[in-house]
């Protein structure tokens, strides 16, 4: 709620023309959709698939990571003017294959 209350002040009230708005922009972008992202995979983990217990939140962390990777790409590139269908598309499949690459290699912090 704090990160939506953020970008919020960031769009509504800041310069876009200065660099650094737009850097706390993005960066308030990531961090508040990797909570949420994180959150929503514990949250269905827990309580959707009634774990009471889960053995890493490694699966869960990682996939939010790659989550705001991908939600930041696609804000810069919308800022650029970039912004496709075909980009989207494109991004979707890169953090998809992502996951399933660091899946296959058992990648632990």
């Amino acid at each position: 709620m704090l990160c939506g209350a953020m970008l919020v002040y960031i769009v509504v009230f800041t310069n876009p023309s200065r660099s650094d708005n737009v850097i706390a922009f993005l960066a308030t972008l990531a961090f508040g959709t990797d909570f949420g992202a994180w959150f929503a995979g514990h949250w269905v983990r827990t309580a959707v698939l009634g774990r009471t217990e889960l053995a890493t939140t490694w699966p869960i962390t990682r996939q939010a990571l790659l989550s705001a990777c991908g939600v930041v790409a696609l804000a810069v590139s919308w800022l650029n003017g970039l912004g496709r269908p075909a980009l989207v598309a494109a991004i979707a499949i890169a953090v998809v294959f992502s996951e399933l690459v660091l899946r296959r290699l058992s990648v632990r912090p």
